[in-house]
């Protein structure tokens, strides 16, 4: 969803605006990049909060 949702549509837009027919080209490789980095924060908040609550319950047991 956030390829097609939030960079996608968006950048299908303005791309051609800003590089003429080539901006459609560059469009599909950009918003699978941009979703790539956004998957792996989110994976990396994830794996931040997991080992957190790991320690919590490894210190109370």
């Amino acid at each position: 969803m956030t390829r097609q949702m939030i960079f996608f549509i968006p950048f299908l837009i303005v791309m051609p605006l800003i590089f003429g027919i080539d901006g459609i080209v560059y469009t599909g490789p950009i918003a699978d990049m941009l979703s790539a980095v956004v998957a792996i924060v989110m994976a990396m908040f994830d794996f931040r909060d997991m080992n957190r609550l790991a320690n919590e319950k490894g210190a109370s047991a």
